[in-house]
């Protein structure tokens, strides 16, 4: 399978993709991380939901290494839900919706 040559590469790269946002989080924590048609999101907004996320994604059984579906659009919810696979050690894999 083409993830196992690579578990370890990923791992970090989660982990290096998470402290980088923190970092930003607590930098920038009142400024404005993103922005979509229901509402703007500053950097300790994403932050906390996404770590809340993370937390349901947990009990709910994903473990570290695991593969979570997401399925993307252009709202903020998916930054969020992308974080929040990261900071509980899975990776997430993209669809985008038909139409």
């Amino acid at each position: 399978m083409w993830g196992q040559g690579h578990t370890g590469f990923a791992a970090r790269s989660r982990r290096r993709c998470c402290l980088v946002f923190e970092q930003a989080a607590k930098r920038f924590s009142a400024r404005v991380a993103a922005v979509d048609r229901k509402q703007s999101w500053t950097y300790r907004d994403l932050d906390a939901t996404a770590n809340q996320f993370a937390r349901v994604l947990i009990d709910r059984g994903v473990h570290p290494g695991d593969r979570v579906g997401l399925l993307l659009n252009r709202a903020a919810e998916t930054c969020v839900a992308m974080l929040a696979v990261m900071k509980a050690k899975a990776t997430y894999v993209p669809s985008t919706p038909r139409g």
